[in-house]
């Protein structure tokens, strides 16, 4: 096949082929992600873990926490131990 091709045209299906390998790695890291979180759910607070069928069809609803609601969770953790640190609490 690549006999027939120009060095064009031989760039683009190279160029194809690896979006396709990007794409599925991503895919791959997105199912790890997601396999993390529940099982972060499970361990943690089992009854909230979503029931398989609603969280493969995507109907589950987010039970995580946001990147800013944990940035902020940790802002105000630590002015508490330094407030205690310094003997205000």
């Amino acid at each position: 096949m690549f006999w027939l091709l120009t060095p064009a045209e031989i760039a683009l299906v190279l160029s194809a082929y690896v979006k396709g390998v990007e794409r599925k790695a991503r895919m791959r890291r997105a199912d790890i992600h997601a396999l993390a979180s529940l099982v972060g759910v499970a361990v943690n607070n089992p009854k909230q873990l979503p029931r398989g069928r609603d969280f493969i069809e995507g109907r589950a609803r987010s039970r995580f926490s946001s990147e800013a609601q944990i940035d902020a969770y940790f802002r105000t953790l630590q002015s508490v131990k330094k407030a205690q640190g310094a003997g205000h609490v």
